[in-house]
């Protein structure tokens, strides 16, 4: 099965190999690219009407967590004011 998926990266890989050198150029041009720059490149994906939205759950715990990260920035923020 490992054998199967490598092979069809590779074949994956050799299709677009014209296209991941123009990606591989704008990265050493630009050093960061967007969205639009991948899809101008490689079009547009087939599936991205088709992916649900995925609404995560958020546990108590990360509620939790994110409240003490607010209190501590705050903290930090008081502190580089008084000084």
């Amino acid at each position: 099965m490992i054998e199967l998926e490598y092979q069809r990266a590779i074949e994956i890989l050799d299709k677009n190999k014209e296209k991941l050198t123009v990606l591989a150029e704008l990265l050493l041009e630009k050093e960061v690219i967007f969205k639009d720059d991948l899809t101008k490149i490689f079009g547009k994906r087939p599936f991205d009407d088709e992916l649900p939205y995925i609404e995560t759950e958020e546990t108590e715990e990360t509620e939790v967590q994110k409240t003490e990260t607010k209190e501590e920035d705050k903290k930090e923020i008081t502190e580089e004011n008084k000084n």
